[in-house]
């Protein structure tokens, strides 16, 4: 929760420099979790306000290092609101990372992606073929500029690949970069194929992320946004299409679900409009 989350500026007061200015350090709190670093700001502790976080006075120096920690607060505080945009239980050291530019230490999509490319290009003309290589690789550069423009981070951690994520890339691929349908079925799959390898690897063994996330694109992404459900099977790898259509049953169920709302709402209102008329 928001609650959670606490910035705090201090003086490291034992790493006093030559010029008498100790370095100025950040902390972030999340609930139980914590980390610090540095600002890379210094200030003599005679001129730091342990109250207001800052330094005091209006010299230019204040005003310069106040200036920073201004910054770097509002830059924080933003990567934080995109983190948990992205997952809920997002952690102290989530957010340092972030706002630094590098990933978690976990097992990363990107990262797993780039390896698997790696090996796949060294047996290109064995029994690997150039242009799959190559759309390996534009897929892989299409989900690194998204996580760069939407959370600023070079990699994510395969928790991280919950419903909220999925729907967020999918916009991208659709809204921002309007690209067709089967274009982003494609990029999906070769996503999808990292999370099934690296399941069968034994480095993730969270497999409702697969399942849950093939469902939930099928279902909620593909089948709604009319995309034919022969493109759906061959991205769920079903070898059977009626599979495949105990997916857009649930779809047809929910339509008709929200035409029955709409059809209830339509008729009170029209109840509503009899009453005035019979009245006036």
């Amino acid at each position: 929760m928001a609650t959670d989350f606490k910035l705090f500026f201090y003086i490291k007061k034992t790493e006093v420099k030559a010029d008498g200015t100790c370095p100025i350090m950040g902390r972030i709190s999340i609930g139980k979790t914590m980390v610090q670093f540095s600002t890379k700001q210094t200030a003599r502790v005679s001129l730091w306000d342990t109250r207001a976080n800052r330094m005091s006075g209006k010299s230019t120096t204040a005003v310069i290092v106040n200036r920073a920690l201004d910054k770097l607060t509002v830059s924080i505080n933003s990567y934080y609101q995109k983190l948990i945009q992205l997952n809920a239980s997002t952690t102290a050291n989530d957010v340092k990372n972030a706002f630094q530019g590098v990933a978690s230490v976990q097992h990363t999509l990107v990262k797993y992606y780039q390896n698997h490319n790696q090996e796949f290009f060294k047996r290109v003309g064995i029994n690997r073929e150039k242009n799959t290589a190559l759309q390996y690789e534009i897929s892989l550069n299409h989900f690194i500029r998204f996580l760069r423009k939407k959370y600023n981070v070079s990699d994510v951690p395969f928790s991280k690949l919950d419903l909220t994520f999925i729907e967020a890339y999918d916009f991208y691929l659709r809204v921002e970069l309007k690209l067709k349908s089967n274009t982003i079925l494609g990029i999906v799959r070769h996503i999808q194929k990292m999370i099934k390898l690296a399941i069968a690897e034994g480095i993730i063994d969270h497999k409702f992320i697969y399942h849950a996330g093939r469902h939930t694109y099928a279902t909620e992404i593909c089948l709604s946004q009319g995309v034919p459900i022969e493109s759906v099977s061959r991205m769920l790898e079903h070898r059977d299409l009626r599979s495949t259509q105990i997916y857009a049953k649930i779809i047809e169920h929910k339509i008709a679900e929200d035409m029955q709302r709409a059809e209830s709402r339509i008729e009170d209102k029209n109840k509503k409009y009899v009453c005035r008329a019979v009245l006036y």
